[in-house]
């Protein structure tokens, strides 16, 4: 019941339904999960920081724990916790293009640019087809006052756009 409240985006009913579940059998890791999910898409940060925290106190290796909760940390405006979050993603996985993108965006925003450059261009390594990644790097190039590297960036972002028939971000 709770996945199909959640499959409607009546997130407040799914999580009622993944608390039930809980209280019913307290260790249904897959209810915390999702009741995490569901208080993260419904703007209860602090619900699914304390969701996903519990989750990777039994699991530390699991990167979707650390994904969520990194995200739920910077929505919080704990950007220190949402770094580190994202670190531990990358020391688990060092492939994990989004990990890398997901931190250089709070490196921007935090005004590190030369962090989120030297993420971007991991995350551009891993994943080279990433639109999103060269528009936020050409946004962080301008920032660094490079504008023909930040032309660059944007025009390849283009061309990705334009050959996934994306027109809205073309």
């Amino acid at each position: 019941l709770g996945n199909i409240y959640y499959n409607l985006w009546l997130y407040q009913d799914a999580i009622s339904t993944y608390t039930q579940i809980i209280e019913i059998s307290p260790t249904d890791n897959y209810a915390y999960y999702n009741r995490g999910v569901a208080c993260y898409n419904l703007g209860d940060n602090q619900g699914a920081i304390e969701d996903f925290t519990y989750l990777i106190k039994l699991s530390q290796r699991d990167t979707n724990y650390y994904y969520y909760r990194g995200l739920a940390r910077f929505n919080a405006g704990d950007n220190r916790g949402a770094i580190q979050d994202l670190s531990t993603i990358i020391a688990i996985n060092s492939n994990d293009a989004q990990a890398y993108f997901k931190r250089g965006l709070i490196y921007y925003n935090l005004e590190l640019y030369q962090d989120a450059i030297r993420d971007y261009n991991q995350a551009i390594k891993i994943l080279p087809n990433c639109a999103n990644t060269y528009y936020n790097r050409g946004l962080t190039l301008l920032s660094l006052k490079n504008q023909q590297a930040a032309i660059d960036d944007f025009k390849k972002a283009a061309h990705i756009y334009k050959q996934e028939n994306n027109y809205r971000d073309y």
